[in-house]
Formats: structure tokens, sequence, C-alpha cells
């Protein structure tokens, strides 16, 4: 089975790659209310 970044490679210019999740434990002060959560 190819890649796509293989099987298409002429048609793409460049490829990011970072993490696929982030675990956050803990509390985010600055979310932790409606209006933190609605400025981000």
């Amino acid at each position: 089975m190819d890649l796509l970044t293989d099987r298409y490679s002429d048609k793409i210019r460049g490829v990011l790659s970072c993490y696929d999740r982030v675990v956050i434990q803990g509390t985010l002060p600055g979310v932790c209310y409606a209006q933190g959560m609605t400025s981000l």
C-alpha cells in the first residue's frame, strides 16, 4: 500500500508534520469560564 504522499508526489508542494493529539492534564485558568472559551 502506497502512502498518499508518494502516490501524489507530483501534485504535492510540501508536507506539514505535527502530533496527532495532545494530552493536557490539569486546568487552563484562562479558559475555565464561558467568556474565556469564546475569546480563543
